[in-house]
Formats: C-alpha cells, structure tokens, sequence
C-alpha cells in the first residue's frame, strides 16, 4: 500500500501531470478499500461485479465502473496540482478540459460530461 502513496504524492513535484503510476495507485488504494480479499485483481471492474454478487446488495450501493474512478482521479489530479501551485506567483494552470471537463456554452460552467435533465 505505501509504493500507492508515493505514487500518488508525484503530483506535489509535478503538479498537472496525469500519469498511469497515479491511476494504478488509485486503482489498488481502492480495490483494498472494498474489499482486502479482492486485492488479486487488478481490473476495478472484476472487483466491482464480484462485490456486487457477494451480496444482495442495492444497485445504488454499486461501486463505481473504471472509467468513473478514472475520471474522479483526473478531476483530483487537477484540483490537489492547483493546491500545490496556489503559493507560487505566478501559477500555470492548466485548463480543465486537459482533465476531461467540458465547457458548457449555454450556462458558461464546466461540466465533467454529459449531465441529466432531471437536475
């Protein structure tokens, strides 16, 4: 678990840089999180259907697919790479949609993609 957390810690050097050490880092912190057993498997999604049958569980307390934690890390990669910069002068920050967000023209928000009409 420690090398996951030193993986992660790259970004206080090299703030914006989205790498596959970090998601992998990711990707085990959180398989170990659901469940120590599942730790074999690599594949969230492997971990994630084998969790869900364990049990009768809810679909709401479905954990979520790959491309869900692979899109939350991006989105955590820029707001701790903003953190870190925030006491230099002259900060460069890169745009969100480097990150997977989108511009949304009609409402001038950035949106992490496509979003529901019931909110």
């Amino acid at each position: 678990m420690l090398p996951s957390l030193t993986a992660m810690r790259s970004v206080e050097n090299s703030p914006f840089c989205e790498t596959e050490e970090i998601h992998l880092a990711v990707k085990k912190i959180v398989i170990a999180a659901y469940d120590k057993t599942a730790m074999s498997s690599p594949n969230i999604n492997a971990v994630r259907k084998y969790l869900f049958t364990k049990k009768n569980n809810r679909i709401a307390n479905i954990p979520p697919t790959q491309s869900a934690l692979k899109q939350h890390t991006r989105r955590a990669i820029l707001q701790s790479s903003i953190w870190y910069s925030c006491l230099n002068t002259q900060m460069n920050v890169q745009s969100p949609a480097s990150f997977g967000w989108q511009s949304d023209p009609e409402t001038d928000v950035w949106i992490s993609g496509k979003t529901s009409h019931w909110l």
